[in-house]
């Protein structure tokens, strides 16, 4: 029987899908790929290229094939370069001289399930997002030939979510992203044949505002289940502004409840069975479909 993460240092991961998408249209030197071989690719040109250097805000990143924990699950260390000013003793005393610095972090790349867990490190980024911001960076430009659109949104806890739903004093508003079914492949489920729209109308977004003003909104479970479950899987956003049962007013939706776990900070002390294990329990967190990775619409 395995035994939970145990470690000295440990550092909270919070989990992400990457959503992938190819132009419609390729030219006659481009090839059709599949989601996972998309992925695939972008390690190799990473581990490839060491270390793999890229501009994003005025600043030089890099990326550093870290290793391999699983079959197809990769760390991947990520870095900054920072000038600092730096007291340095001097031949008439102590001064501040200009030193460079990388302050860094690890994320880890599933690719059979397209799941991705961001290392929280404030000490070498601000925030989460800018850590995915970069990741996305990353991965468009080890993909740059192939033309790909990249997206990573968070996986979040439906349970929460619904939790706060139904236990709500008032509920003013649902507001309602996703992204065209093209992008995240058979993964979309849901009451709402969104799907069937899309291929009428060719949307590039679909929006579904509901509103209430006088906070008497009703968002039945059985009638909106399927739809946050395929969004909170990563297939777009939705925002809920409501009354919480203490009295005070939130907006929660599938972008504030990450879903997270505590894991080694050092990518090499984690136990690649348990994380084999915790990226199962994440992938099913929300009902999500099985892939079938030999389709080019897989995601």
């Amino acid at each position: 029987m395995t035994q939970p993460f145990s470690s000295t240092n440990m550092a909270k991961y919070f989990a992400f899908r990457i959503l992938l998408s190819q132009p419609a249209q390729l030219n006659a030197f481009e090839q059709q790929r599949t989601k996972r071989q998309l992925l695939e690719l972008a390690v190799q040109v990473i581990e490839r290229n060491y270390p793999f250097r890229f501009q994003a805000k005025g600043n030089l990143y890099l990326a550093y094939y870290h290793l391999k924990i699983n079959d197809g699950t990769h760390a991947i260390q990520i870095a900054r370069e920072d000038i600092v000013l730096e007291p340095k003793v001097g031949e008439h005393g102590v001064t501040n001289q200009p030193d460079t610095v990388y302050p860094y972090s690890y994320f880890i790349l599933d690719i059979s399930r397209q799941i991705i867990l961001v290392q929280e490190k404030p000490s070498a980024f601000r925030d989460i997002d800018s850590i995915v911001s970069r990741i996305e960076d990353i991965i468009r430009k080890a993909l740059i030939r192939q033309r790909v659109t990249v997206a990573i949104e968070a996986i979040s806890n439906s349970e929460d979510i619904w939790s706060e739903i139904e236990e709500a004093q008032e509920i003013y508003s649902l507001v309602v992203d996703i992204d065209p079914p093209n992008f995240f492949g058979s993964r979309f489920r849901s009451n709402i044949d969104i799907r069937e729209a899309y291929e009428e109308t060719n949307f590039t977004k679909f929006k579904l505002v509901i509103l209430n003003k006088l906070g008497a909104l009703r968002i039945p479970r059985e009638q909106f289940e399927n739809l946050f479950q395929t969004i909170s899987s990563g297939a777009g956003d939705f925002i809920i502004k409501l009354r919480d049962r203490t009295g005070h007013l939130l907006k929660i939706g599938s972008s504030t409840r990450p879903k997270s776990l505590e894991m080694p900070e050092e990518p090499s002390k984690i136990n690649p069975t348990l994380l084999e294990d915790e990226i199962i329990r994440i992938d099913n967190l929300n009902n999500t479909d099985t892939l079938n990775n030999n389709s080019p619409t897989a995601s």
